[in-house]
């Protein structure tokens, strides 16, 4: 068995990904994966299966799946229903570059 394995710096593969990305593309992905996370991290902090949680914010466990990994094109209005559910405080900051 060959132990001799080259692994690529995920920041510099990541970089060239991004590279042609408008910045918004890189917003949307940032606000997503912040979305995402925080559901995901809120359901295991309170030891919540996938099936309470969905019950709890009122979609489908497959929705909530798709919430979790990320795969869901949110609304501003679902971002507020769920951070009134969670008991999150929404921050948005938007500022001239």
């Amino acid at each position: 068995m060959n132990s001799n394995v080259n692994l690529i710096n995920a920041g510099k593969y990541l970089n060239r990904i991004c590279a042609d990305m408008s910045v918004s593309k890189l917003y949307y992905y940032d606000i997503q994966y912040t979305l995402s996370t925080t559901i995901l991290e809120y359901r295991l902090k309170h030891n919540l299966t996938s099936k309470d949680m969905a019950s709890y914010l009122e979609v489908s466990p497959s929705m909530l799946s798709n919430y979790e990994s990320g795969d869901y094109d949110f609304s501003l209005s679902q971002i507020c229903d769920i951070c009134e559910k969670l008991n999150l405080k929404l921050n948005l900051s938007i500022a001239e570059n």
